[in-house]
């Protein structure tokens, strides 16, 4: 049960971090250029 809860949520973690350092990638760029 803990090993099933720890795989359905951690793709939407994941998600979320690579959504953010994205985001924080893009302005990073709009800032330089």
């Amino acid at each position: 049960m803990k090993l099933y809860q720890i795989l359905n949520r951690k793709p939407f973690e994941d998600l979320g971090k690579l959504q953010q350092s994205y985001f924080h990638l893009v302005n990073f760029q709009a800032h330089v250029l």
